[in-house]
């Protein structure tokens, strides 16, 4: 309590003396003087002192506010008590002290509550073991309260002392989380974004593999240790058996997927008791890139009859494995490799093949229905897997790479130079129109 003492010096009154009779009462007057008094308060209130000198016997004093109570009253001086303030406005109140005629007062001031804290978003440790801080300043004695939904306050708990608030929460590994706790001080609240990442028990929360048999090994991470030395794996995948040993790991033996479509198996680790500590996401593609191996049958326009005619197509491992080289055309070609997507494909563009001696060979992307073929970098077609088990095939589709013209069509061409243009062409070497598809 911080108090300002006034001194107010009164002049004693003047005795007032009249004429009388032996018939007239003799009249009595008192003085009044207030000596020093506490006028001034900050927020948290506390207890004032008005000092008197007065020649009466007996005084009363009266405040006209509720919030400001008089706690005695003599000719020697008034004790009071000023209530907190928990508005951020200053107020007052009037203090009337009366003796017989005469009545004094004092205006007593209380200062409003300031509270300043950081409303910036806390981030919570995601273990648990260590509480974030956030530092505030009061002029209330009393500390701030602290409000946390009631959908947080099973892993959130708050405190605060000594200008700090301390935010701890329990151990997360079940996904990130937030909420929003308020901060209030008297009249004023600030609401504070909290928010905890989460901290995994395992090393693997998803695995994606190829269509081939695999055996994945998934470890429990330091952590798990917090939530019980004893748990266990399970799977309603039936293409996935699980085995965990001693350590702490478990291992996941997957089949060949040769179901026909994309699968995902969810494996539940576990506590003791049977609560589902975390789970590991199982997801097994139709495809990879060994899939694409081997021979396929190619679809396309015989050049001279028009009819639909086949070729057999063998497709081999580049070394680095990021295309094919493809065999049984009149020159061998590379094709692409790109499962970036939902569905695979394989790329057929404009590319240099050999120099035989004689010209340069090059695969040259051709609209058959147009008669224009092209040498440009980038245009050619891909080959669209459709995804399906029991009738593969690899679809022909123009990249659009060329404009107002669609890739159908491929020729193997000859120039008499690297330069490709129209000057160096020489002719070609074999034809492959109006190609559908690639099946086996």
């Amino acid at each position: 309590m911080k108090k300002i003492t006034l001194l107010l010096f009164t002049a004693v009154c003047a005795l007032a003396f009249a004429g009388c009779n032996d018939e007239d009462e003799p009249t009595t007057t008192v003085s009044l003087e207030i000596v020093s008094s506490d006028i001034g308060f900050e927020a948290p209130g506390g207890t004032g002192t008005i000092s008197l000198n007065t020649t009466a016997t007996a005084v009363e004093a009266v405040s006209d506010k509720a919030w400001l109570t008089i706690d005695s009253a003599t000719p020697s001086g008034v004790t009071y008590t000023v209530g907190e303030h928990d508005n951020a406005l200053q107020r007052s109140a009037k203090i009337t002290i009366t003796a017989m005629d005469q009545s004094r007062q004092v205006t007593i001031l209380q200062n409003g509550t300031r509270f300043d804290i950081s409303a910036d978003p806390i981030e919570l440790d995601p273990t648990g073991r260590t509480a974030s801080t956030v530092a505030y300043d009061t002029s209330l004695d009393t500390p701030p309260q602290i409000s946390i939904p009631e959908d947080a306050a099973t892993w959130l708990s708050a405190s605060a002392a000594d200008g700090t608030i301390s935010l701890t929460a329990t151990l997360n590994y079940t996904g990130k989380r937030s909420t929003t706790i308020t901060v209030t001080e008297g009249w004023k609240p600030v609401e504070i974004q909290v928010s905890q990442d989460m901290v995994s028990l395992v090393d693997k929360s998803s695995v994606v593999l190829d269509r081939e048999a695999a055996t994945v090994t998934v470890t429990a991470t330091e952590y798990m240790e917090y939530v019980g030395a004893d748990w266990s794996v399970s799977t309603d995948a039936t293409w996935l058996t699980l085995t965990k040993g001693q350590s702490d790991s478990f291992t996941v033996k997957v089949e060949e997927n040769t179901s026909g479509a994309q699968r995902t198996g969810t494996i539940d680790v576990k506590s003791s008791n049977g609560d589902v500590l975390c789970t590991v996401t199982v997801s097994q593609k139709i495809y990879s890139y060994e899939f694409f191996l081997g021979e396929w049958t190619m679809h396309y326009s015989d050049s001279d009859s028009g009819k639909a005619t086949t070729l057999k197509v063998t497709l081999a491992a580049n070394e680095d494995r990021t295309g094919y080289t493809a065999s049984g055309l009149y020159y061998d070609i590379v094709l692409g490799y790109d499962d970036s997507g939902s569905t695979p494909k394989l790329t057929m563009l404009r590319q240099y093949i050999t120099y035989n001696g004689t010209y340069y060979v090059y695969l040259c992307p051709w609209d058959a229905m147009s008669g224009y073929y092209t040498w440009g970098e980038g245009y050619g077609a891909d080959l669209i897997y459709n995804m399906k088990e029991s009738d593969q095939q690899l679809l022909f589709q123009d990249n659009g790479a060329w404009g107002d013209h669609a890739v159908n069509s491929f020729m193997i061409y000859a120039f008499k130079s690297m330069t490709t243009s129209s000057s160096t062409a020489a002719g070609s070497y074999a034809r492959y129109p109006l190609i559908t598809s690639f099946t086996r």
